[in-house]
């Protein structure tokens, strides 16, 4: 009863980080505008060495991929990148 009670009242809520790439420069990037998710979810994926972008359909998630791709290997972060698309 005391571990249900105390799951029940902590262990409620995620915490998750806020990325914030609203300053983060994309070097030789000259394509359309980013949105502020997109710019965000570049930043996530750099600094966390990828992620799964789980957006919306239209919200861009082929240019993250490709923003983030050209970032790791202009950073030298990654040599080869693999872009898996699920089904």
């Amino acid at each position: 009863q005391l571990e249900t009670l105390y799951n029940s009242t902590y262990n409620t809520t995620v915490v998750r980080e806020k990325y914030d790439g609203s300053r983060y420069a994309l070097n030789g990037y000259y394509g359309p505008e980013l949105r502020p998710h997109q710019r965000d979810t570049i930043y996530r994926n750099i600094t966390q060495a990828g992620g799964l972008n789980d957006h919306m359909v239209g919200s861009g998630k082929t240019l993250i991929q490709v923003c983030v791709a050209n970032e790791v290997k202009r950073l030298g972060i990654a040599n080869k990148v693999l872009i898996v698309g699920m089904k």
